[in-house]
């Protein structure tokens, strides 16, 4: 056989298995999302029972449309894509906010922001810039680590933040949103997503665990799952169950000052995201959001 056509057969082949390939093979066993979140570990706390928040895929679509998406021609309502189309309808981000995207990495949320609603004051912070303030194409770009953002008390009156918290690891999560509570205006809002809810409180990682951040957390490793991420995530993923996240999280937001709701996100009615359609852990769906606003 020839050598091109050989490393033609080759390429077929690796291409056909790693189309095959099984992902999230453990996570997705032993982990599930819970169907409710109300749960009498919330009484006596400030709100924080599921409330329901329905788009219609129209308006889904018109929103890509002027937000000049990337996502766009995607045939199916693309996991991220919703994170940011939902984000930005939960924070209701007018034309005169300052927006941060808090741990937002190379993400095309606020220039989507901006094609939408012409918003200026726009932020980015995430740890792979250098510190300082630098602006560059209408973005000012923020370094520095999420729990201490290179900005005044009371700079920003909205507060995005997608994907990421759960790879913050030790307390960081906690940390984050004192944070959020330093940089937001009174009466200013934030948004976190997917906020993971599941039956069983897990640290999750896909390479060799480096530690137990929490010891009550069940350690999960699989060198399959794909939602610990990459070397920029830390190979880490950590998921709430009710009680973790009522007192690592929904407490600490009723200490500083933040009102905190849990929305679950739906489109027409029905959960999203399809997983049978988009990439990673059934853990994804329902799209769930932590919404945290200022008092």
């Amino acid at each position: 056989m020839p050598r091109r056509a050989r490393q033609h057969l080759v390429s077929l082949y690796k291409n056909f298995f790693l189309s095959r390939k099984q992902w999230n093979v453990i996570l997705d066993k032993e982990i599930r999302s819970i169907e409710k979140v109300h749960s009498p570990l919330y009484e006596n706390t400030c709100l924080h029972t599921a409330v329901v928040f329905d788009c219609s895929t129209a308006s889904y679509r018109q929103w890509l449309t002027r937000a000049k998406s990337s996502f766009l021609n995607v045939r199916y309502p693309h996991k991220k894509a919703l994170e940011f189309f939902f984000s930005a309808m939960l924070l209701n981000i007018q034309k005169d906010d300052i927006v941060l995207d808090a741990a937002g990495g190379r993400s095309e949320y606020l220039s989507n922001i901006r094609n939408v609603v012409g918003c200026r004051n726009l932020y980015v912070n995430d740890q792979i810039y250098s510190t300082g303030n630098v602006k560059r194409g209408g973005v000012n770009f923020v370094g520095g680590d999420v729990t201490a953002i290179g900005l005044p008390d009371g700079a920003v009156t909205k507060i995005a933040c997608h994907h990421a918290v759960e790879h913050f690891r030790g307390d960081k999560d906690a940390r984050f949103v004192l944070e959020i509570s330093r940089l937001l205006k009174t009466g200013g809002r934030a948004c976190i997503l997917p906020l993971f809810i599941a039956d069983r409180y897990a640290e999750v990682w896909n390479i060799k665990p480096e530690s137990c951040y929490d010891q009550r957390a069940m350690c999960i490793e699989d060198p399959s799952s794909s939602l610990p991420g990459g070397k920029d995530d830390g190979h880490f993923a950590r998921i709430y169950d009710s009680r973790a996240l009522s007192e690592r999280v929904l407490a600490t937001a009723d200490s500083a000052s933040l009102r905190a709701t849990i929305m679950e996100c739906t489109l027409d009615g029905q959960a999203v995201p399809d997983m049978s359609l988009n990439f990673g852990s059934r853990i994804n769906r329902p799209l769930r959001a932590l919404v945290l606003e200022k008092v």
